[in-house]
């Protein structure tokens, strides 16, 4: 499929989600922001701590400052937060699936994930960290693996019963000869995409819009054509025996 078929596709999921999709948008950037904000908070302490280490090194004093308890426990406080907003990602996710495919949705389906906090966990740490290390190898190959494990989430929305490792491969799988065409996809987003990092940036990283409705909805579309998910509320075809 072309760009604009895709694009007009996701016209087409625009207006079967209706206007409360955006309702349950600005729900889940507001709950977000505020998981982000506290979280950020509490990793100053840490950044404190690493700041005054920086300093007795930079003079050259030996005796640095241990970590104390307190340091620890913010740090792991910020960490919590920061799982409870993947936990609100994977419940937006699953959202704009069943929105997409005509299926009834709630702001309230937010908290879904948290039935499965642990496949959540271990999914993020696992895209994270490997498209950091990719990142550190010449780029490249991170750019390959955010693009083999983009619709993980997807396939965790569909199939909660997969495990973090079966949705990486059933995404990488999927993504077999197509990520030129998700890539060009993006391309025809830039101006969300745009947007979302200059809020990301006047905001100092609190309010992170990755996942607005027009690029949510798109992605969607995409997952649904690789998987052959066919649109049931679409008009059938006559019956040429009659």
């Amino acid at each position: 499929m072309t760009v604009s078929e895709y694009r007009a596709l996701a016209q087409k999921a625009a207006l079967r989600v209706g206007p409360a999709y955006l309702k349950v948008f600005l729900i889940y950037t507001v709950f977000t922001a505020v998981l982000l904000y506290f979280s950020l908070r509490m990793q100053q302490q840490f950044m404190d701590w690493q700041e005054t280490v920086q300093q007795f090194l930079a003079a050259g004093d030996p005796n640095l400052p241990p970590v104390t308890w307190e340091v620890l426990s913010y740090m792991g406080l910020a960490l919590v937060l920061l799982l409870l907003a993947q936990v609100l990602k994977a419940g937006w996710y699953e959202i704009t699936l069943r929105g997409v495919r005509g299926l009834p949705y709630s702001w309230r389906d937010l908290p879904s994930g948290f039935s499965r906090i642990g496949k959540i966990f271990v999914l993020s740490i696992v895209i994270e960290f490997g498209c950091l290390l990719g990142c550190c190898l010449f780029i490249i190959p991170g750019v390959m693996l955010f693009y083999r494990w983009r619709l993980s989430w997807f396939v965790l929305a569909e199939h909660p019963e997969y495990g973090p490792i079966r949705c990486l491969r059933q995404s990488a799988r999927l993504m077999v000869g197509e990520k030129m065409n998700l890539f060009r996809l993006d391309l025809s987003l830039l101006l969300p995409y745009a947007l979302s990092l200059l809020v990301f940036y006047f905001s100092y990283g609190v309010v992170r819009l990755w996942e607005l409705p027009s690029i949510a909805l798109t992605h969607c579309v995409f997952y649904n054509t690789m998987t052959h998910w066919e649109d049931s509320s679409s008009p059938a075809e006559p019956d040429p025996g009659r």
